[in-house]
């Protein structure tokens, strides 16, 4: 929030803060002792978008006797002398330890912060280079990037992932990383993992994705009629129409010709699937459970459910990404036109 007051009263040009060695040496304390990684233990950074730290090289007992010698009163905010805070704590009673072994103690973390933010550098481009090289189209992201880098590189091209999702970063512990890094290698290609802020990273066989985590609840059944063109859900239309007699039919992978024939159209609906559904697709071999067919398929356990499937009492007709029941097949009759699309 006070930076966010910074910006609005900078109106576009830089901020300057009066934040000292002895800030950074207290913010890299911090960090260390929270378990931050090596970002967060590189301390204050010199510059940050429109904020710039022009005295981030000297000490505080520096700064105040340049004030003294020049008659410059300042303020002190009075949170800073109660120890309820963490940071007053490792100001009040660490630092002077810490001096105590060495006068210079907060030179010598500015000087690792430098070097930190360098290496982070360096390993923040390798790992954007295997961002790049992993994402799919779909917004998930190929396991074996991640798998073939080195696990500095592996684990910040974890957090950005996690980052670009949209996900407050805030939480988003080592131990999560570390969690993260157990599920892209893990044998269960389904392997699920629960993330701070409600998000979530799931396999997908060969991928990933990390998203706020789904409600779990099926999309209802819908009647259907004859001619019909509507949503099923937000993400899937669809069509039915019956073929006249003459007129060729054009198939796709989820476009469908059913014989009318076999229909009980009192019943006709599109459903997500349910258990016991059974789908036989070729003349070799009797049906096979749509959860048996969807694995074939290595369709994610998560998207299962927003499969449309065309039903009627009989059981199922089609399935969008799957196929058409043999049963189902036209013959010399009146003929249905089934199409799945999506939004």
């Amino acid at each position: 929030m006070r930076y966010g007051l910074f910006a609005l009263a900078a109106e576009g040009d830089k901020i300057a803060t009066a934040h000292t060695a002895d800030d950074n040496l207290e913010t890299v304390l911090f960090h260390l002792v929270r378990g931050s990684g090596a970002k967060g233990v590189s301390g204050i950074p010199p510059v940050r978008g429109a904020v710039i730290r022009p005295l981030l090289f000297a000490e505080r007992r520096e700064i105040e006797a340049f004030l003294r010698e020049n008659g410059q009163n300042y303020v002190t905010d009075s949170s800073n002398l109660s120890d309820d805070y963490t940071r007053n704590r490792l100001r009040h009673s660490v630092l002077p330890v810490l001096r105590g072994i060495n006068e210079q103690a907060a030179q010598a973390a500015l000087r690792l912060g430098e070097q930190l933010r360098q290496d982070e550098a360096c390993l923040g481009g390798q790992a954007e280079r295997c961002l790049q090289t992993a994402l799919r189209a779909d917004g998930a992201y190929l396991t074996a990037p991640f798998l073939a880098c080195h696990p500095a590189v592996q684990g910040r091209a974890l957090r950005e992932a996690a980052r670009r999702a949209g996900m407050p970063m805030r939480d988003l512990a080592q131990t999560h990383i570390e969690a993260l890094e157990r599920l892209l290698s893990s044998a269960d290609p389904s392997a699920q993992l629960d993330l701070p802020h409600g998000f979530t990273a799931r396999r997908e066989y060969e991928a990933f994705r990390i998203a706020p985590r789904a409600c779990g609840v099926q999309p209802a059944a819908l009647p259907l009629t004859v001619p019909f063109d509507g949503l099923w859900t937000d993400g899937t239309r669809v069509k039915l129409r019956k073929l006249e007699k003459s007129e060729v039919f054009y198939k796709t992978v989820n476009t469908f010709c059913a014989d009318c024939g076999t229909i009980d159209f009192a019943s006709l609906c599109v459903r997500a699937r349910q258990t016991g559904d059974r789908l036989r697709l070729t003349e070799r071999g009797g049906s096979r459970t749509l959860k048996k067919l969807m694995i074939d398929r290595k369709i994610p356990a998560a998207e299962r459910d927003a499969l449309a499937v065309i039903a009627d009492r009989s059981g199922v007709i089609a399935v969008q990404d799957i196929g058409m029941d043999l049963s189902r097949r036209p013959g010399n009759g009146a003929r249905l036109e089934i199409k799945i699309e999506r939004n």
